[in-house]
């Protein structure tokens, strides 16, 4: 079987999973005719294909876009909105990027890259719920997140918080022993000083740690955990 030959194969499978739409038919950004079942993806042009993808058709971009719109609204401190801004971009996310593609250096880069972003739109929705008072809701993610980044001193942060403030002070001690056990045994290093602090002001029951419902613009302030 010759190149040309699998070629064509692969673009007869193309079409019959995706609408194709002939050169003459409307352009780019022109409306679907009256009918269409669904959106024309893939157009001929000059005796080959154009694959013609809106951008709010792709789940990467959907997620940026709403990883945007999320973090804006925690900025201005609007939590449940910035909640469900986050959580819709959360589930765009329907596994490892490229998961079936081999990986040279840069794809692994650029997925280790959109792996942190992920991280970090659920760091920032835990944030904006925890900030709405819903510290028990998120116990059961947070505690599955740290078993998957064992390192990650903000998720610890936010775990042994949502624990202090669900009435379980012991347990948040034994997160931040955790945490610490995890990095002197593996990495030689102590908690960070903002860890540490927010382990002292557990042991000591410090007010400042009190819940106070925060769903109005506020400056974000990111060491005073009362706001969180």
């Amino acid at each position: 079987m010759t190149a040309l030959t699998t070629l064509h194969t692969y673009i007869y499978q193309l079409r019959k999973a995706i609408p194709v739409r002939r050169a003459t038919d409307a352009g780019p950004g022109d409306p679907a005719p009256t009918g269409t079942p669904q959106p024309q993806w893939l157009r001929t042009a000059y005796a080959g294909y154009v694959a013609d993808i809106p951008p709010e058709s792709i789940d990467l971009r959907q997620f940026e876009s709403l990883a945007v719109q999320g973090k804006q609204a925690l900025d201005r401190g609007v939590m449940a909105e910035a909640a469900g801004l986050l959580r819709a971009a959360q589930s765009c996310w329907r596994g490892p990027f490229a998961a079936d593609v081999r990986h040279g250096r840069a794809l692994s880069a650029y997925a280790t890259k959109l792996d942190e972003e992920w991280l970090r739109v659920v760091e920032q929705a835990i944030e904006a719920e925890m900030a709405l008072g819903l510290h028990r809701e998120v116990l059961g993610e947070l505690r599955q997140l740290v078993m998957e980044h064992p390192f990650s001193e903000g998720l610890y942060q936010q775990l042994m918080l949502a624990l202090y403030r669900s009435d379980r002070r012991f347990d948040a001690i034994q997160e931040y022993q955790c945490l610490r056990r995890n990095m002197v045994d593996e990495l030689g290093l102590e908690p960070s000083r903002a860890v540490r602090q927010l382990h002292e002001a557990i042991l000591n029951s410090d007010p400042s740690l009190d819940f106070r419902y925060a769903d109005r613009p506020r400056p974000r302030q990111h060491s005073d955990w009362s706001a969180h």
